[in-house]
């Protein structure tokens, strides 16, 4: 049996790699529908339904909300949740696609008012997530599939 010896140092390391971005997709991957017959990439939303990508969005002054006399720093982090979902007359499909936009809404607006928020890289502290825009619908070209933004924010604390 080999036994394997971490060092406070390693893990530190490690974690300060990680990204916003990779902090958020992890989270959001947690919600029970994502994984249903989907994929969440980043920056990228193919053609063919059912993929979820999120997107960093710009903020003015660099994110930054406000500054402590040490240094310390208020922030928000926007980033956009995109859905493609099948398009058609049907009824049933657009309450289908609806019904996954208000779940995943309520998900995020629960989760922040228990406390269960993104676990961001060292330094920085989730102080909420947000639905900045509730979902609003757009259509591809060949009008078989529809594409649905939401935009997001985490405000958090970045220690100096």
């Amino acid at each position: 049996m080999e036994i394997i010896n971490f060092k406070a140092t390693d893990i530190e390391a490690e974690m300060q790699q990680r990204t916003l971005i990779e902090a958020v997709r992890d989270y959001l991957l947690k919600f029970p529908r994502v994984g249903e017959f989907s994929k969440m990439n980043i920056d990228y939303l193919p053609e063919e339904a059912i993929h979820h990508p999120i997107s960093p969005l710009p903020s003015q002054n660099g994110g930054i909300i406000s500054t402590t006399i040490a240094g310390d720093v208020t922030k928000e982090y926007m980033f956009s949740f995109s859905t493609r979902f099948p398009y058609e007359e049907r009824v049933k499909t657009h309450i289908e696609n609806s019904g996954f936009l208000e779940e995943f809404v309520e998900w995020i607006e629960n989760n922040n008012r228990n406390g269960i928020l993104p676990h961001l890289p060292p330094f920085k502290e989730v102080q909420s997530i947000e639905v900045i825009q509730t979902p609003s619908l757009y259509f591809t070209a060949d009008g078989r599939t529809a594409e649905y933004l939401i935009t997001l924010r985490i405000i958090y604390d970045e220690r100096r």
